[in-house]
């Protein structure tokens, strides 16, 4: 069994990478927290008829609530797979009180009982995000840690008895990259890593050389591209190539002022498109260039 570490969303994984089911961990009452959390990028993603899905399995389950850890299917809705893997890994959330993400232990057992659950239904490519979230939680790239050494536990338990395992490759996924980074450090060994790769830049155009007619008028360009540089009034922007368009709309995340970026990282914009972390100008702020051949500032890593 092989576990890749990427650096990826679980959510936006091509579709050579295409898996069997994504596991997803959240209360054991099945019920999505309606504000900004864990819980937004699913939804998102998923599509309208997210909660409705998750209420006609708890239908089926006695007395409406999951045990922690357990882990139940449900239909994939707009997701690329086969079905959700929902893990009950905290207590149900009344009212407005956030119940404390799960511990370290629960982590371990519910990424183990998502791998049995899977092997059972003969899917070969399972795919986790970093499980854990919520208040109190551990640290990001410590849970994806804790998944990585768990799939390797499966492994061995599935040798130790004599049975195949059945599930043939673990794909572990961390869209921010300082997580990934921090982690893969961790996993040396233990799991191959995918880093996403930018697209490569066009090469830049060969200067032609001035022939006598042009000296003027290049001279004249040069001398009025020269002023409103000096006055700051004018800045070209940097268009995004083709490839780099391309690229980035198979792999990108899509923008969130909740996440952090860097620059050079490229993002999917709800309105303006495929964009690139130009420069980070100032604490939560970043200059970026569009498709279109847009400069626009966006704020980031808002609680």
């Amino acid at each position: 069994m092989e576990v890749t570490l990427i650096n990826l969303s679980v959510f936006s994984l091509p579709s050579k990478q295409r898996v069997g089911c994504i596991a997803y961990d959240g209360t054991a009452d099945m019920q999505m927290w309606p504000g900004p959390g864990p819980d937004s990028e699913l939804r998102e993603h998923y599509g309208d008829t997210l909660q409705r899905a998750l209420d006609n399995e708890l239908r089926q389950v006695e007395g409406r609530k999951l045990e922690i850890p357990s882990v139940i299917r449900v239909h994939p809705g707009r997701l690329h797979c086969n079905f959700l893997a929902w893990i009950a890994s905290r207590e149900p959330e009344p009212g407005t009180a956030r119940s404390d993400a799960p511990t370290a232990a629960i982590i371990r057992e519910g990424v183990l009982q998502v791998l049995r659950f899977a092997a059972e239904r003969n899917v070969e490519r399972v795919a986790f995000p970093a499980l854990g979230g919520g208040p109190n939680e551990l640290d990001r790239a410590e849970r994806l840690v804790l998944i990585v050494k768990a799939a390797h536990e499966y492994h061995e338990e599935c040798f130790a008895s004599g049975r195949a395992p059945v599930v043939e490759e673990v794909l572990v996924c961390e869209a921010l990259l300082s997580h990934f980074r921090k982690a893969q450090y961790s996993v040396r060994g233990l799991a191959k890593s995918a880093e996403r790769i930018a697209p490569p830049r066009e090469a830049a155009p060969t200067k032609r050389r001035r022939t006598a007619g042009s000296s003027s008028k290049s001279s004249s360009a040069k001398s009025s591209s020269k002023s409103k540089s000096s006055k700051g009034t004018t800045r070209a922007a940097e268009r995004l190539t083709a490839d780099e368009v391309a690229a980035a709309r198979g792999s990108a995340e899509r923008y969130s002022m909740r996440a952090t970026y860097e620059a050079g990282q490229y993002f999917v914009h709800p309105k303006f498109g495929v964009g690139k972390v130009l420069q980070v100008v100032a604490p939560g702020q970043m200059l970026c260039g569009f498709e279109d051949g847009s400069e626009k500032k966006l704020v980031f890593g808002r609680p």
